[in-house]
């Protein structure tokens, strides 16, 4: 795992050294072990390495053995292996055990689409020299990150937005996508970024830069087909498709360990690791010390059965807000989630022990673990009902069902599936924004109406009718990208690599594929009748077993207590803090005028953060929070 930077301009560039240095080094945090550089009279590329593979030979920019093909990459590709037999079947040889190496011939040898072979995580450039050309490559999933901007046809780009800054860029706020953060908690609205015209290169795409100009290229997108093959298929090809997806993602010549944060999704992954390394694994957990606000019993439930090497990590409630400050000026944004803070001092707790971690996200998008947010979808169709065919229910029916959809809702009118989406999904409401942004601010952000028209735009793009399937189309493809973006600053931030088995395009095709009622399940068919006159709070996790498959796939190695927990989110106690510890922190970083009070109005901001207005509000100030911290130190 590294860091990556570069610039080309296939009519020329300026040779600096020592701006391609400064590039490169700040990123050391991604790559402490080594770095390296190359120059010509077209191309720059920077290289900062976490040693895992090779850690004698697989130094970077690499090149082929003409010197014509060279690459910077950050990642791992774990089918690496395979891809250099067949190569070696063409009579293609190697002078290292690196994967960075089978990327360079396998461009050479199967062109530029040479990408859709591969498996893994990564983002990576590719300087032929032949051609005049640059490629830009990030995983099917987005994993890895690769931000690039361009400068008088100049195209510039990093893992991380610092290394693009050594250019005379002009910092300027994106207003679209910091309300769509407010809404959604993501840094990135499709390839734009909170950063104006510096853009985050899309998962699944490449970009290829030569003398015929540029162009943004897809090499993958999810396959649809509608034949149910049955649960026990199912069962069977979730627990082989798990089971190969880890073992493949345990190749490390450097410690490796695990996540355990004693959920479902950590625990499966402790017990393939545990049946197929030959030495005691060491695992991770992290909470605060209050009731409720850590998982430790669970944990070392799966410690005890298992036998590992586990260590339970207590964060101090005073260090968590300096942490938060520290990774906002690693990551370049405003962080995503509260519980990002707590991942990044497991690693860097963890990193005194090994280097690579395991960790499970993508189980909840693949598998139906966000069991409020789908169920949701049955009440999406009996408000449809109620609006469109009235008679369909009784009086007395008709009465109970409204009472119950607008206790969860506060409204019985959704126009379409993407307003119904943005209203359950979105953080901020418009109206909280409108009190909050100036006037001038929001004379640009058209109602929020243009995020509706993009969650439109992804529901669309999934080719299955079922709404069911739309929402998890949804969350693997809006919402899990912010989670990966989490886990990558938290961790590189620390130089730990994390590996993510859950999130194998195999994997991902396969459980998008399977019908729905394998990965919720009502619990009996009375539950399902009772499912029909309350909402989707009253169903989630009572009437219903989230991520079924994976559960029975799994059932063995799993304690009972963990199979049947409801989801557990890593809270972090934020109402209780904004309410008493840390009030006067609040009022010492919001006090502060600076170019956020260009954008908010400050007044209105104050009340917001000490008054109650919209209930507990204590995720939605730890937002504003993060917003003021970013803005105050990069503008």
């Amino acid at each position: 795992m590294c860091g990556i930077t570069g610039f080309f301009n296939n009519i020329g560039i300026e040779k600096n050294h020592d701006l391609l240095l400064k590039m490169t080094n700040s990123l050391a945090h991604r790559g402490p072990d080594n770095y390296g550089t190359f120059i010509d009279d077209f191309a720059a590329l920077g290289h900062r390495r976490l040693s895992v593979i090779d850690l004698e030979n697989g130094n970077q920019p690499m090149t082929d053995d003409e010197n014509s093909v060279i690459i910077v990459y950050n990642g791992e590709i774990y089918n690496f292996l395979e891809l250099r037999k067949e190569l070696e079947e063409e009579n293609f040889s190697f002078k290292t055990n690196s994967d960075t190496e089978v990327l360079i011939y396998a461009y050479k040898y199967w062109g530029e689409n040479f990408v859709s072979k591969l498996n893994g995580m990564f983002s990576f450039a590719i300087y032929d020299k032949k051609k005049k050309a640059l490629f830009l490559y990030r995983d099917r999933l987005g994993i890895k990150p690769l931000y690039y901007t361009f400068l008088n046809n100049t195209v510039i780009f990093a893992s991380e937005p610092k290394a693009l800054f050594f250019f005379p860029i002009t910092k300027k706020i994106n207003m679209k996508v910091l309300s769509n953060y407010l809404s959604t908690h993501q840094i990135n609205f499709s390839e734009e970024t909170l950063f104006e015209n510096i853009f985050l290169l899309k998962p699944a795409h490449f970009l290829k830069i030569d003398t015929n100009g540029k162009k943004l290229i897809k090499y993958w997108k999810l396959p649809f087909y509608d034949n149910d093959k049955g649960e026990e298929y199912y069962l069977e090809q979730v627990r082989e498709s798990l089971k190969n997806s880890t073992k493949m993602r345990l190749i490390s010549d450097v410690g490796l360990g695990a996540f355990l944060s004693g959920g479902v999704d950590s625990s499966i992954l402790v017990s393939i690791i545990n049946e197929t390394v030959n030495k005691k694994l060491k695992t991770f957990s992290i909470g605060f010390s209050k009731e409720n606000y850590n998982e430790f019993k669970y944990s070392d439930l799966i410690n005890e059965r298992y036998n590992i090497n586990h260590l339970n990590t207590v964060l101090d409630e005073s260090e968590y807000f300096t942490l938060n400050e520290e990774l906002i000026k690693y990551k370049d944004f405003p962080l995503n989630v509260p519980n990002e803070v707590l991942i990044y001092k497991l690693s860097k707790i963890l990193k005194e022990h090994i280097t690579v971690v395991l960790s499970g996200e993508g189980s909840d998008e693949f598998f139906g673990g966000y069991g409020l947010f789908l169920r949701s979808v049955h009440d999406y169709c009996k408000l449809f009902l109620l609006n469109k065919c009235p008679d369909f229910f009784t009086d007395n029916v008709k009465a109970f069902l409204s009472d119950s959809l607008q206790r969860q809702y506060k409204s019985l009118d959704f126009s379409s599936l993407q307003e119904f989406v943005y209203k359950i999904y979105t953080v901020f409401s418009f109206e909280e924004k409108q009190y909050l942004f100036n006037e001038d601010i929001l004379k640009n952000l058209e109602n929020d109406d243009f995020i509706i028209d993009y969650f439109d735009e992804i529901l669309n793009l999934c080719e299955k009718e079922s709404y069911y399937d739309k929402f998890l189309y949804f969350l693997e493809f809006y919402h899990l990208e912010g989670l990966l973006l989490r886990l990558d600053n938290a961790t590189m931030a620390a130089s730990v690599e994390a590996r993510v088995p859950y999130i194998d395009h195999n994997l991902a095709e396969l459980s998008f594929n399977m019908p729905f009622k394998y990965k919720i399940k009502w619990k009996n068919e009375n539950n399902q009748i009772d499912a029909y006159v309350s909402n989707a709070r009253e169903i989630s996790e009572k009437f219903d077993i989230t991520k079924y498959i994976l559960k029975k796939a799994f059932d063995n190695e799993l304690p009972d207590v963990i199979a049947k927990r409801n989801k557990f989110s890593f809270p972090v106690p934020l109402n209780e803090w904004f309410e008493k510890d840390f009030k006067n922190y609040l009022n010492m970083v919001f006090a502060k005028h600076t170019v956020f009070y260009d954008i908010f109005k400050k007044d209105n901001v104050m009340d917001f953060i000490h008054e109650p207005m919209y209930g507990k509000n204590g995720l939605k100030v730890w937002m504003l929070l993060n917003l003021k911290l970013w803005i105050d130190n990069f503008f």
